[in-house]
């Protein structure tokens, strides 16, 4: 997953093994283990960099890329490689919808690929029934 770093551009950052400097834009592709660290460690000024193909897809964001980052899902190419099942178990566990197409060619031996990613929406608190307990 593509990273950029945010914070002052007046200093270099070193993440196991990983550097961000002027010389490479402060971005950085990491694997989706030290991607989802790097996003959800309080302080730090890291975020998806907006060339991610992930954001790319429909629906596309920093926290859809974060979840899938915490999911070990961490490029385009490991999403479009998992079958229909292993996306509805993913789905369950990142709260996200995967909508998907056929394969056009191309596209990986699978014969789908990923078309659209949106967030679920939340659902509805129940309502007490009347004369029930709250």
């Amino acid at each position: 997953m593509l990273i950029e770093y945010t914070g002052p551009k007046t200093r270099i950052r070193l993440v196991a093994g990983h550097t961000w400097s002027r010389d490479n834009g402060y971005s950085q592709d990491v694997d989706a283990g030290l991607a989802a660290v790097l996003l959800t460690e309080p302080g730090d000024d890291f975020r998806v960099h907006p060339d991610e193909p992930l954001l790319a897809l429909e629906g596309g964001s920093q926290e859809m890329a974060g979840r899938l980052a915490l999911a070990g899902i961490g490029s385009l190419e490991q999403l479009q490689e998992l079958s229909e099942p292993q996306l509805a178990m993913l789905g369950a566990v990142t709260d996200l919808v995967f909508a998907l197409t056929p394969a056009t060619p191309g596209q990986p031996a699978s014969g789908l690929s990923v078309a659209t990613i949106a967030a679920k929406k939340p659902r509805a608190a129940k309502k007490p029934k009347p004369g029930g307990k709250p």
